[in-house]
């Protein structure tokens, strides 16, 4: 379904298509009011990018696994980029998922996904994954502070209806499979700074975590600020990232406690 121009898709989606089968969609040319995570906003150029909210429905899955879902829509956003990297030519290999789902191309972002769910007693009645993926825009008026695009990246301009159509397929494709031990490999393997030692700053936030946390062995960290230089070790079923710290203790932090320094 395509409008051109609303609020916001997701919001149009909860307000009016949630009844709607798995994997309806809507995509629109301009959003007044885009949103990305915590309530940060999201620009896009007047009818060229992809701005899309895609409904997921039958899932079956308890919120603690809220983070398979998100991990699979990364995956998918990054298949259909990296068809079109390859076609021009270039390294998919610079492509990657900074977690916990944003898409980077080298230390610029390209997309960024935003994941609403809703509960039907102890287990996720649908989803509602928004993705705006920077397609043929090549300026930004705001403050956003390292977008690019797939224009920048390739020096090709691309049919947006086209380029959306096929996310829509990797979509359905990789959520089919969400939450299977394959995927995880996956997105591990194109993490973005998945290896060596990089910096991080601990945020003085005090936020509802976005994944459900679990009881771990390992101590949770209180964010004083600071930076630090440490290395990712793993990303927990929950969402959670675990960094080695250079002291040698490893620190498990949720979504926005920690701020990469790029």
């Amino acid at each position: 379904m395509y409008i051109e121009q609303t609020n916001s898709t997701n919001t149009l989606i909860k307000e009016q298509y949630t009844d709607r089968e798995h994997l309806f969609f809507v995509r629109t040319g301009y959003q007044t009011a885009g949103r990305g995570q915590s309530g940060n906003g999201w620009e896009a150029e007047k009818d060229k990018n992809i701005l899309i909210s895609v409904l997921l429905k039958d899932i079956r899955t308890e919120p603690s696994r809220q983070f398979a879902i998100s991990l699979s829509v990364a995956l998918a956003v990054r298949d259909m980029l990296a068809e079109q990297i390859a076609a021009a030519g270039l390294d998919t290999s610079r492509l990657t998922i900074k977690w916990p789902n944003d898409i980077y191309y080298d230390d610029k972002k390209i997309c960024g996904i935003l994941i609403e769910t809703a509960l039907a007693g102890n287990k996720i009645e649908y989803a509602i994954a928004g993705i705006g993926v920077n397609i043929n825009q090549t300026e930004w008026v705001g403050n956003a502070p390292n977008p690019t695009s797939l224009r920048l990246i390739t020096e090709r301009e691309y049919n947006i209806e086209r380029l959306s159509d096929r996310l829509i397929e990797r979509i359905g494709t990789r959520t089919e499979k969400a939450g299977e031990a394959q995927q995880k490999a996956e997105y591990m393997n194109c993490l973005y700074r998945r290896e060596g030692w990089h910096w991080y700053k601990k945020r003085e936030v005090s936020l509802t975590p976005t994944m459900p946390a679990k009881q771990s062995e390992i101590g949770r960290y209180i964010a004083d600020g600071t930076a630090f230089e440490g290395k990712i070790e793993d990303i927990t079923e929950q969402g959670e990232i675990r960094i080695k710290h250079r002291d040698g203790d490893t620190r498990i932090y949720h979504f926005k406690e920690i701020q990469y320094i790029i």
